[in-house]
């Protein structure tokens, strides 16, 4: 109990902590000192691993060492480590280093003050004075780290014993543990706080000159964009875990098959319900950063549903994890993450199968990956800063120099650590309106760095999941889709101003409620459901598996938003932005935008809830808006020059100009303005009463300016209100907020982007090698497609336009050379012929892509 109450005490401290540091986050002020803690010194040790690697004693020698000062992020290789003498090391052996590490490419190094080695009056003590530079640890996870810090709290080197305030105090020597202690509410003594680097903790807390929040925002975005924040990467288990023993085994299914690799194996228990386990004697100073259970969806009742993993020693071990397990999958090995960022490291997990698929009495798994960090908290190397060709990317970066973006870089992770600590607590659940929801807004920024948010998103997206869905795979709604019409429809809008005959309103009325008795579709749908209604089209042969439904989600978007610039729009929801016909720039210039004119506000909130239903699921909705709009939909704060350039770059740089200019410019170039301007969709918009006939002088331009600023980025605000009231009804708001808008655009739309890298993790063969002439040749005009043509390549086999989505390819069965592929949408199957040569290979597959729409050849709706 005391130990329960001490960690929601811990918990307490870290969210106060947190307001507060977020406070000077957003006004770019400096960090609290508690955040920025660094400890003068701390002990080390030649870690276990290390010490039986050697088989005489181990000697830590000159090629670790690195003189004091070196400019680390300039050395391009261990040739500029220069000796500074061996030390011989045994488990006696202590390193008194300083407590900040600094990450380069070569690994995590740490400033060594002094070595001592031997026992009781037979010590001896080495100093380096100035300081060298120690590598602590190389940069593969899979080597052992060289040194480790003590396990237990660091005892404070005696050249600082007489700070002590306590002689029987242990002192704190980590930030995170300084929070704690300094934000705790309680009436016992503060815990003694080893002394601090002082000098680091300087360099943490300043704000470097002229830096702002956009400075901020983009370092986060370097950071994100190399680093591999949401998935990690697995290690072999044998460097994390020492011992593995299990309840018990049937046969010779024992612990050996959880770490062979091999899927084929399993351990399977043979035991009472709800009493098998797992345990893992974890090696010294290991953190678990993800655990993950290997299952075979086909093991049936063999599978666990619901897992307790457990942490500690033997005799005291607390629940630290309790993990429902999703088994909706139908077939396939799955990874199954039960345990996410454990914190500290604990000698003893214990994984416990608490219950298995329909009350099974034994259980199998099939392996166990373990993704680890060794208490380092960076991901990322100092060389990194000193990257200009990386830098360049992120321009509001340029000018700082490596060290002021490394520390400020530090001072980030810290802060992203701690949200990552108590995001659990602060994030409001499905159905409650909690204060915690404007905390994480606030921390949106960082959360591209966080390693625990996409866990939690799943958690909510899953928890929100309708318990009594409409759809199931035996009773998907009927729709009657009639894709003639639609065709004529989309060649001259004109003739059906209200879209009746346009895919998109055949979908909306079909699915609409009929009577009292029915149940409505709230779209909540669990993320394995693969179809949602199922269509039958007029005249058309098919029998629709999933093919036609993917088929007319993608004619529907395409209505929305089409992908010919010069093709009329065939609905009133959305309007081409004015950078799709301005010349200035040359970016966004196939976006669309709501139409401020139109009121078909139950139309845009469907739309709001089918986005929604593809956030949650596999499926995509390929709509070409702006950053602007998507900005709005996630509530997210936008600006006039950064965002609105997305819609109509123009019209800022006119707006710049006009503030800027002097009087005589202004006469020559704006002498005919009046108080108005011309919204997205071409009509005028007044800004002041009778603003159509006042003239704009040079003294009113910025009041002029500030209203029609106003104005433009609020012309859509009812229609995207919509929207995201229909989004927000199947999307949990909390969910919402743990991501980016960038993020929310790729989950509903899939990847803008085909790569030719991307394209391969996605292709599967079946009855083909990958050596075959055949695929040689695929890849080969793969290569040669444009992204365009790879968008239109894979909806011609999948229904979909953009990945991610798996694509399977099998052998043509017929004899002839030459011919056009064929493929069937309902299993995402390519079946490709033989060819002749590489060109007639690639225009037979870009022909198929532009050309062979129709599901079915059996009958053909276009004649």
């Amino acid at each position: 109990m005391r130990a329960q109450i001490d960690s929601c005490r811990a918990r307490i401290a870290r969210i106060r902590c947190l307001k507060e540091c977020l406070k000077c986050f957003a006004a770019v002020k400096p960090f609290p000192n508690y955040l920025c803690y660094t400890c003068r010194e701390v002990e080390f040790s030649c870690s276990s691993s290390y010490l039986a690697s050697h088989s005489d004693i181990a000697t830590y020698s000159n090629h670790f060492f690195l003189p004091d000062n070196t400019d680390l992020s300039l050395t391009e290789s261990l040739k500029y480590v220069i000796p500074v003498g061996t030390v011989a090391c045994d488990i006696n052996t202590k390193f008194f280093c300083s407590g900040e590490p600094i990450f380069t490419k070569y690994g995590v190094w740490q400033k060594l003050f002094t070595v001592k080695q031997g026992t009781g009056a037979n010590v001896t003590t080495k100093e380096f004075n100035p300081p060298v530079w120690v590598l602590t640890q190389g940069t593969s996870s899979e080597e052992p780290a060289y040194l480790e810090p003590e396990n237990r709290s660091h005892e404070i080197h005696s050249s600082f014993a007489n700070n002590w305030k306590y002689d029987d105090s242990i002192p704190i020597n980590h930030w995170m543990s300084c929070i704690e202690s300094q934000h705790s509410l309680t009436l016992s003594r503060k815990a003694f706080v080893a002394p601090a680097d002082t000098d680091t903790v300087s360099e943490l807390q300043e704000i470097p000159p002229g830096w702002s929040s956009e400075c901020d925002e983009q370092l986060v975005h370097l950071l994100a964009d190399n680093s591999d924040c949401n998935s990690s990467n697995l290690g072999t288990i044998k460097n994390y875990v020492d011992q593995i023993t299990v309840s018990t085994t049937c046969g010779n299914d024992d612990e050996n098959t959880l770490t062979d690799g091999n899927n084929e194996t399993f351990w399977e228990s043979d035991g009472n319900h709800g009493q098998h386990w797992i345990r893992l004697k974890m090696k010294k100073g290991t953190v678990i950063s993800r655990l993950y259970i290997t299952l075979d969806m086909d093991d049936e009742n063999y599978l666990p549903d619901h897992v307790v993993v457990a942490g500690g020693d033997l005799d005291d071990m607390n629940v630290i994890a309790d993990c429902r397990i999703d088994l909706s999958y139908t077939s396939g090995v799955r990874d199954e993450c039960i345990l996410t960022d454990a914190c500290k490291h604990y000698p003893y997990i214990e994984i416990r199968i608490k219950s298995c698929k329909d009350e099974g009495i034994d259980t199998r798994i099939r392996g166990l990956k373990i993704s680890s960090s060794r208490e380092a908290e960076l991901g990322f190397s100092v060389n990194m800063f000193a990257d200009k060709e990386r830098l360049c990317r992120y321009p509001a970066l340029e000018g700082y120099n490596k060290k002021i973006l490394y520390r400020r870089a530090q001072i980030i992770q810290r802060l992203t650590l701690l949200i990552d600590s108590v995001l659990n607590f602060i994030v409001p659940s499905w159905n409650t309106d909690s204060g915690s929801a404007t905390l994480v807004q606030n921390v949106k920024h960082l959360l591209p760095l966080s390693t625990k948010r996409m866990t939690l998103l799943d958690s909510l997206i899953k928890d929100s999941e309708s318990r009594e869905s409409s759809v199931s795979n035996s009773n998907f709604p009927k729709v009657v889709i009639n894709r003639r019409t639609a065709a004529e429809h989309r060649a001259n809008p004109s003739a059906d101003p209200d879209g009746v005959n346009s895919v998109f309103h055949q979908i909306y009325e079909g699915l609409k409620q009929r009577s009292s008795d029915e149940r409505p579709l709230d779209y909540r749908w669990p993320g394995h459901c693969s179809q949602w209604w199922e269509c039958k089209f007029v005249s058309e042969g098919i029998i629709d598996q999933g093919g036609g439904f993917r088929d007319s989600l993608c004619d529907l978007a395409e209505e929305l938003c089409p992908s010919d610039p010069h093709a009329p729009v065939p609905l009133t929801l959305f309007v081409r932005a004015p950078n799709q016909t301005s010349s200035d720039g040359n970016t966004s210039r196939d976006v669309f935008v709501p139409n401020p004119s139109c009121t078909k506000f139950p139309q845009y909130s469907w739309l709001g809830k089918l986005m929604g239903a593809c956030f949650r699921s596999r499926e995509n909705l390929v709509l070409a808006l702006p950053g602007f709009v998507w900005k709005k939909i996630s509530n997210e704060k936008v600006d006039w020059a950064a965002d609105y350039s997305s819609v109509d770059t123009a019209e800022v740089r006119l707006l710049e100009t006009l503030e800027t200019t002097d009087q005589e410019s202004f006469q020559a170039h704006f002498s005919e303005r009046t108080w108005t301007v011309t919204l997205s969709n071409g009509t005028v918009k007044e800004l002041v009463d009778d603003g159509e006939n006042t003239p704009l002088l040079y003294e009113d331009r910025l009041k002029y300016g500030k209203l029609a600023r106003e104005v433009r980025m609020a012309e859509s605000d009812d229609q995207v209100r919509a929207i995201r009231e229909g989004f927000l009804s199947v999307v949990p708001e909390a969910a919402l907020n743990l991501i980016t808008w960038r993020e929310i655009e790729i989950r509903i739309c899939g990847n803008p982007e085909i790569t030719i890298e991307e394209l391969r993790k996605s292709v599967h063969l079946d009855e083909l090698e990958a050596s075959d002439e055949r695929m040689k040749m695929f890849w080969e005009a793969m290569t040669n497609f444009s992204y365009e043509d790879r968008s239109r390549f894979l909806r011609f086999v999948t229904g979909r336009k953009r990945l991610p989505c798996p694509l399977y390819i099998s052998p043509n069965k017929a004899s002839a050379i030459d011919c056009l592929p064929e493929s069937s949408t309902c299993s995402n199957t390519l079946y490709l012929p033989r060819y002749s040569s590489i060109t007639v290979a690639e225009q037979k597959l870009r022909y198929a892509a532009y050309n062979c729409v129709a599901i079915d050849t059996d009958l053909n709706p276009w004649e």
